[in-house]
């Protein structure tokens, strides 16, 4: 009877070790989805360490769910990387406390997100 070869999964480097969770710290959620591991997270002045600073310093961070931290934390990267507090025209409300629905949006109760 012939016999298979054991068979290999592999996993690339700097994929998630575990799905996210509640119970996740925002650094640890953030390293868990980030390709490298969380490397640029570390690395003071990019524009992830300039995100995660910045969300970390948000008001109620703690009590933010999983899609609310890494959504801020999408935008506020994109807003550093492209030079944002300096570059762009139209800041209003971006990397503030408010919520991202009301970045760059005057409309008051506006149903955006």
């Amino acid at each position: 009877v012939p016999t298979l070869p054991p068979t290999t999964t592999v996993v690339p480097a700097g994929s998630p070790t575990s799905p996210p969770t509640a119970q996740m710290t925002t650094q640890d959620l953030l390293k868990s989805v980030a390709f490298d591991g969380g490397e640029a997270l570390r690395q003071i002045g990019t524009p992830q360490n300039q995100a995660l600073e910045w969300l970390l310093a948000n008001q109620g961070v703690d009590d933010f769910s999983a899609y609310n931290t890494l959504q801020r934390y999408a935008l506020a990267t994109l807003y550093y990387a492209t030079k944002g507090e300096t570059e762009w025209v139209n800041v209003l409300n971006w990397v503030t406390d408010e919520s991202v629905c009301n970045w760059n949006n005057t409309a008051i109760a506006s149903v955006r997100c």
